[in-house]
């Protein structure tokens, strides 16, 4: 995360306000203070958000900033689908095949302030907003209900033999 902002504050548009969030715990106090001395940082240290504050907040940015080093999939940029809020996450792992997003580069030395600025400012010229359809994640919810229920009862068909 701190590589993530670092880079952030110093590619974004000017007008672009950047706010990072940290758990009020060890870890997030640490970034917080990593960052303290970067002025275009807004800084706020709380507990974890339940969902309900989860789901205001998401709806509050235009884009969220996914700061991830690896991963397959994730349940945050699910949350911002669901909301329609724009994600901006790291080229690594199939978070980009998970839902619609913005993407950055990321290094071994960590993010790609070129592609990460571009980003940024895409998304700000832009505003994209990709927003899921409650019908068709019910949908998807329901398939996968049935296919796990067809899945239990033939596993215990064959140990009930």
């Amino acid at each position: 995360p701190v590589g993530v902002a670092r880079a952030l504050a110093a590619t974004a548009p000017p007008d672009v306000r950047l706010r990072v969030d940290a758990h009020d715990d060890a870890r997030g106090r640490a970034v917080a203070h990593a960052l303290r001395d970067e002025p275009r940082l807004e800084l706020r240290v709380h507990p974890p958000f339940d969902d309900d504050a989860l789901h205001t907040y998401l709806q509050e940015l235009d884009v969220s900033v996914l700061p991830y080093r690896w991963g397959t999939h994730s349940g945050w940029l699910e949350a911002c689908h669901d909301l329609g809020t724009t994600a901006l996450v790291p080229d690594v792992g199939h978070f980009r095949e998970q839902a619609p997003c913005l993407t950055y580069a990321l290094t071994d030395d960590g993010p790609d302030r070129a592609s990460l600025g571009a980003a940024v400012a895409l998304a700000h010229r832009t505003r994209p907003t990709w927003r899921a359809d409650p019908g068709d994640r019910e949908r998807r919810r329901a398939e996968v209900a049935d296919a796990h229920a067809r899945e239990y009862r033939r596993v215990l068909a064959g140990v009930a033999r």
